[in-house]
């Protein structure tokens, strides 16, 4: 549709002072084919949906991370418990630590830095009380 513009936009008898410029013609073509050939190349890229895909398959997989993390629920509660007696915060290491102390089931190391990210509410890489705030507030609605 673009290239058709611009060729009927310069196909009229209008006069636009380009009329004697040389090469002007094959520049209008190859900008208009140029931009067709993006537009074309756009649309395909949407259609095929690869990105979209890698989108979904990235949070199906944090789903199934913790999904994984919270099917072990008591130890988890145990773990929290131990780390709200603690005076200071807690490190990814520590937080390790005490989910460890707990004896889970079968958790992986990739769920424990799951749970610890989602908990680090400042995104300080550390876990304090103050991160359970926000989930306190939630909570309590």
């Amino acid at each position: 549709a673009f290239g058709t513009a611009v060729a009927g936009f310069f196909g009229m008898n209008v006069i636009n002072g380009m009329e004697q410029t040389e090469g002007i013609f094959e520049a209008i073509v190859l900008g208009s084919t140029l931009t067709g050939g993006l537009f074309l190349g756009a649309c395909a890229s949407y259609v095929d949906g690869s990105r979209m895909q890698r989108r979904t398959l990235e949070n199906l997989n944090q789903i199934e991370v913790l999904n994984r993390a919270l099917s072990d629920m008591p130890a988890l509660d145990y773990s929290f418990e131990l780390m709200l007696k603690e005076d200071g915060a807690l490190t990814k290491d520590m937080f390790r630590e005490k989910i460890y102390a707990s004896e889970p089931e079968s958790i992986r190391d990739s769920e424990i830095d799951f749970l610890f990210d989602l908990l680090d509410y400042s995104k300080d890489n550390l876990i304090d009380k103050e991160d359970f705030r926000p989930i306190a507030e939630h909570s309590s609605r």
